[in-house]
């Protein structure tokens, strides 16, 4: 069984180069640590192309002008993946992020202070970690934030919760919510679908692939689950020309599962802002 080397490359994606293995010609591509990139490694384009000395046919270039050579590229660069647009192609757009239908604001605060403010009931149970998230959340009556956020301020806050009112909770979620610079109100974007992970050797995994609501709490567990399968089918391969049977097999075991979480996690929000939420305001 033969495992070809994953490299990370930057940030923002995986690439597997044959760094260090001699070739045909007898020469050899750098050591990663030669490798020069941009520190955030931002993409600018991506070409496949196969150079006759090389012998390796994905051309990656970066905004700074740097180029390199890789015998894959997995992309996970988040969900405006720059990677996902060049896999895609022609449907990249008809299937980019769009607003989910929900929005939330979020902050984490110190345990004694969410405490202070919530009283004492919220810690009675010892759960063994100093910081608390605080989130309110709720359907998204502007569904398309132009740039996915906006300033969030008290009154807003409080106009949303106002069938909250006569219940403390609220009040003491705001005040949390509004202890950091600059609060923002962010839109949950999503992939409502995603006809594909995968184009020959280049394939995408993780938010880039399958970005969607946190209702379930899934998200980076699918990534794990990718980064997983994707280590399972390609330390079965046993040369460069299977890489891309290797990336279709992967295509086929996380898409439809990806895809039911993608979908599942959208019903369990709207059940909980439009059914449960409800219920619990009325007790």
């Amino acid at each position: 069984m033969n495992y070809f080397k994953l490299w990370t490359l930057t940030l923002v994606l995986l690439a597997s180069p044959a760094l260090g293995i001699p070739l045909s010609g007898g020469s050899e591509i750098p050591h990663p640590e030669k490798i020069k990139a941009d520190p955030a490694g931002f993409i600018r384009r991506i070409v496949i192309n196969k150079p006759k000395a090389l012998k390796i046919k994905i051309e990656v270039e970066f905004e700074d002008g740097t180029k390199n050579y890789f015998d894959e590229v997995i992309g996970g660069d988040g969900i405006f993946s720059s990677v996902r647009k060049y896999v895609l192609q022609d449907e990249a757009e008809r299937h980019a992020a769009s607003p989910a239908g929900f929005w939330d604001c979020r902050n984490v605060v110190l345990l004694d202070k969410a405490t202070e403010v919530l009283s004492e009931t919220y810690s009675e149970v010892d759960r063994q970690w100093t910081m608390v998230q605080c989130i309110i959340s709720g359907i998204d009556q502007e569904a398309a934030y132009k740039d996915r956020r906006r300033p969030i301020t008290r009154e807003e806050l409080e106009k949303i919760l106002y069938s909250w009112s006569d219940n403390p909770v609220a009040g003491a979620m705001i005040s949390l919510i509004l202890d950091q610079p600059n609060t923002q109100g962010y839109s949950q974007w999503e992939h409502k679908l995603t006809p594909t992970y995968a184009s020959d050797s280049i394939c995408i995994m993780g938010d880039a692939a399958h970005a969607m609501t946190p209702w379930q709490g899934a998200g980076a567990g699918q990534a794990i689950e990718d980064a997983l399968i994707l280590d399972t089918v390609l330390g079965h391969i046993t040369s460069r020309e299977e890489i891309s049977a290797a990336f279709q097999a992967f295509d086929a075991i996380r898409r439809p599962r990806c895809q039911r979480l993608v979908d599942s996690s959208k019903e369990t929000g709207r059940k909980y802002v439009v059914e449960v939420m409800p219920v619990i305001q009325r007790h």
